[in-house]
């Protein structure tokens, strides 16, 4: 019966979900003009309350001059003008756009949960997974956009709290560990190959770029020619590492298949983990720089959401896991040294555009952190597949924030 049910509902989140992707125009319009008529209605009531209070208390000034608080410091900046933008409910544009924007992200995520859950379902793998529907119960219960899917979240959540496991198949399987892979790449040939991939990641994606950017202008003013010769250095970068990481992408893919539940495990953890410490140490970058993201950041604002989904989810993870971690990795046979030496290469690459050293400095140490993680995965794992998983993971969230919340 639990099968079923789960089934049949998550076939109607998926279908719910879809017509709220095709009609997010007009709910995120309604419910701004919406939200407007409230915000005036507050606003004439707090008027002629005001009046009224003058009117009883006519010598009693009102001073509403007040001393900065540390956030507003921090919101001085120079990006300051689009926090104000989210702030500011008069501006009806932005608004309705950001909530079309809110409505599609979320319609997408309850699609691949109700994927997940059937998959799930069919398998008669709920008790298994009981953690897991019950995550995935509260999200849809908190982050929807129409009271039926918030119902539907909140039955399921009522359903899989009252499930009792009955039989054997419905317990969880044994918690396991993963099996490091062999390190099989100790030669010579794949030390200069490790090498060729480095140098093929600076000369070409970095250099180059640079070079053709310095030598024709006035060819780079225009964007759709800029993206364009972009995504072809792009392709060039990631077929010349392919070629040199074919051998141990697959053995990866071979034993993340045939591992797949511990390597799952492995990779949630490490990505909760290295989400929260990397959190952390943004807020303490903002505090002391009061920059609420890193020049490599706000450069990625102007990139066109097709070319900056390929580019961060799928171009990225590949080809800098590939040389930030295998290259090294090769090249660096000591584990704590390729650790250290990884993370800090990351973290200064992602922070060299900032305007001061001091800012190269402070924004660089997120990135460090991330670099480390990744590094410290690799070191153990030997697995160049999880570490793609991982960095696709982090990007594709960061994807998803841009996507809402700056609209890009």
């Amino acid at each position: 019966m639990k099968k079923k049910y789960f089934i049949i509902s998550s076939i109607i989140l998926i279908v719910l979900s879809l017509l709220m992707m095709l009609a997010s125009g007009f709910i995120a319009k309604v419910l701004v003009n919406s939200l407007n008529e409230s915000m005036k209605v507050f606003e004439e009531i707090e008027a002629q309350l005001m009046e009224k209070s003058n009117i009883d208390s006519p010598d009693i000034e009102i001073d509403d001059k007040k001393e900065p608080n540390i956030f507003d410091k921090i919101l001085i900046t120079s990006d300051s003008e689009r926090i104000n933008n989210l702030l500011d409910m008069s501006n009806e544009d932005f608004w309705t756009d950001y909530y079309q924007r809110y409505i599609i992200v979320t319609s997408i995520v309850f699609i691949v949960i109700s994927a997940i859950t059937i998959v799930i379902a069919k398998n008669n793998h709920i008790l298994r997974n009981k953690k897991r529907i019950i995550i995935y119960s509260i999200i849809i219960m908190l982050l929807g956009t129409n009271v039926f899917i918030n119902l539907i979240g909140l039955v399921n959540l009522i359903i899989v709290l009252c499930l009792k496991r009955k039989d054997e198949e419905d317990y969880p399987i044994p918690n396991g560990k993963i099996t490091p892979l062999e390190r099989l790449y100790n030669s010579k040939k794949e030390i200069v190959l490790g090498v060729v991939a480095i140098l093929a990641y600076v000369l070409l994606y970095v250099v180059l770029r640079k070079c053709l950017a310095s030598l024709f202008p006035t060819a780079f003013e225009n964007e759709t020619l800029s993206i364009i010769v972009d995504l072809i250095i792009d392709i060039v970068v990631l077929g010349i590492i392919l070629l040199i990481y074919h051998e141990e992408l697959l053995n990866g893919i071979k034993a993340f298949k045939a591992d797949f539940a511990h390597y799952r495990r492995f990779v949630r953890r490490t990505f909760i983990l290295t989400l929260v410490v990397t959190m952390i140490a943004n807020i303490v970058r903002l505090v002391i720089t009061s920059h609420t993201a890193s020049e490599n950041q706000f450069s990625l604002l102007d990139l066109p959401m097709w070319y900056l989904a390929f580019a961060a989810v799928i171009w990225a993870p590949i080809v800098e896991e590939c040389v930030f971690r295998g290259s090294l990795r090769r090249i660096i046979p000591n584990k704590y040294l390729f650790i250290i030496i990884s993370g800090l290469i990351f973290g200064v690459l992602h922070a060299i555009s900032e305007s001061t050293l001091f800012d190269v400095v402070i924004t660089s140490i997120p990135y460090c952190i991330m670099g480390w993680a990744f590094a410290s995965v690799y070191a153990k794992s030997n697995n160049i597949i999880v570490n793609i998983c991982l960095h696709a993971l982090n990007n594709f969230l960061a994807v998803v924030l841009m996507f809402t919340v700056l609209g890009c």
